[in-house]
């Protein structure tokens, strides 16, 4: 982000929207509802779960193993045990492989809004009818043109009404059939450049 410099910056599922130089919208837990969130996912899923939080700054995770020694290009993990973890978040992710345990999580959490990562048996946990459709409504808003001039890349479940409101959905080559199904055009993979191929042959 500090090379390409956007003039637009939306992060944790939609929890943080930033335009030019502002956050113009930060739909954050206060530090007591982050500790109530972690103790609730240890007390259903168990103390040894691994747990992530995104704050405005940082990324915090109890990792069994490093995550850079298995991908270098992995981003910036800050380690933690969470014990007497006391910030306010943008998001909560847990790793759940029970479904029955992680229903039993989402009912406990419900002011949240919860999604499953296809990928995997990773659970986000954020405020409320917070998702990125509703902070590219609020870009929509400040700059002043309508959803439809916008172009969405998406993959997964969390990006299917993104792709909906927008102007033109693209489902990535990677992305899940029901992303592909939703969007008006499917491209390469994240692995083929799908993104950059699309803007230099579409826009440029």
């Amino acid at each position: 982000m500090n090379q390409l410099t956007p003039d637009v910056f939306i992060s944790s599922g939609g929890a943080l929207v930033k335009y030019k130089t502002a956050y113009i919208y930060k739909a954050e837990f206060s530090a007591e509802e982050t500790s109530a969130m972690i103790h609730a996912a240890r007390s259903i899923c168990g103390n040894d779960c691994e747990i992530t939080i995104d704050t405005i700054d940082a990324h915090y995770w109890n990792y069994k193993c490093d995550p850079q020694k298995l991908d270098e290009r992995w981003g910036d993990s800050i380690y933690t045990d969470f014990t007497n973890f006391a910030e306010r978040s943008l998001k909560m992710c847990v790793e759940i492989f029970d479904e029955a345990k992680a229903a039993q999580l989402a009912q406990r959490l419900s002011a949240c809004n919860c999604i499953r990562f296809s990928d995997g048996f990773w659970y986000k946990f954020t405020k409320k009818n917070v998702t990125k459709e509703t902070a590219i409504l609020k870009i929509a808003e400040r700059c002043g043109f309508g959803t439809e001039a916008m172009i969405a890349f998406g993959d997964d479940l969390a990006d299917m009404g993104m792709l909906e409101i927008c102007g033109t959905g693209v489902a990535m080559g990677n992305a899940i059939d029901a992303v592909k199904d939703k969007a008006d055009v499917v491209i390469g993979s994240n692995d083929e450049e799908g993104v950059a191929i699309f803007v230099e042959k579409e826009l440029l």
